[in-house]
């Protein structure tokens, strides 16, 4: 059951970002360079934007990311072991399973996603308009570069997104483009446009000022998202 958007705005807070500000204090000072699994997802990702599939605009906008992305940020330690708090990582190693079975790329991109599952800090965003009854409790995202990211940069940000099962993600009016690369299948929306169905591989591209959601079914959905930061 969708929540009912009755008396609610049609804009809300980004969901895909963190509202506790202050990620960045589990961070230490020592710097080590980019990860060879943190580099095999990055590769991958920009194999799939890149290829002659992709959307023209996501094509665009993943070149110019990848073209960042030959620079490389800071890559902090962060204190503590592994993060026991996530819990849906059986959902998303359900997907990044699927995921390798697809294609070369799928596969080099879920070897390097597996490798940092535990790494990466999860957080749940805000939920808005339209959003499933269940979305709160069944969805986390991580930063993999970016503001407190396990690459520490400020010019792009990229992002990891996973919702269990039957989970709806609220309406959420674009500030920055984003390109959303879909890991497993799912169902997007644009602008109010009819539900349409993305495969494994699928890249989207949305501009500011647009209307997005996505949603699952009996499978978990996984995103890999990645957006140019304004200077």
């Amino acid at each position: 059951m969708l929540v009912s958007d009755l008396g609610l705005p049609r804009r809300c807070a980004d969901p895909f970002l963190n509202p506790i500000t202050g990620i960045e204090s589990a961070l230490q000072k020592s710097r080590q360079p980019r990860s060879e699994s943190l580099q095999r997802v990055m590769d991958a990702m920009g194999n799939f934007l890149l290829s002659s599939r992709a959307a023209t605009m996501a094509r665009f906008e993943g070149a110019a990311v990848v073209h960042l992305l030959q620079k490389r940020g800071a890559v902090p330690g962060r204190t503590g072991g592994a993060n026991t708090s996530f819990l849906l990582r059986a959902e998303c190693a359900q997907a990044i399973e699927r995921l390798a079975s697809t294609s070369d790329d799928g596969q080099l991109l879920a070897h390097g996603l597996n490798d940092l599952l535990d790494d990466l800090v999860w957080y749940r965003g805000r939920s808005g308009p339209y959003a499933s009854a269940n979305f709160e409790r069944e969805h986390a995202h991580a930063i993999l570069a970016g503001p407190g990211g396990i690459e520490e940069r400020s010019d792009l940000r990229i992002g990891l997104t996973v919702m269990g099962p039957y989970t709806r993600f609220p309406d959420h009016e674009q500030t920055d483009s984003r390109v959303v690369l879909a890991l497993s299948e799912g169902e997007f929306q644009s602008e109010g446009s009819c539900w349409f169905r993305e495969r494994i591989g699928s890249s989207l591209f949305f501009p500011p000022g647009r209307l997005f959601a996505m949603r699952c079914t009996e499978s978990p959905l996984l995103t890999l998202w990645c957006q140019r930061l304004r200077a």
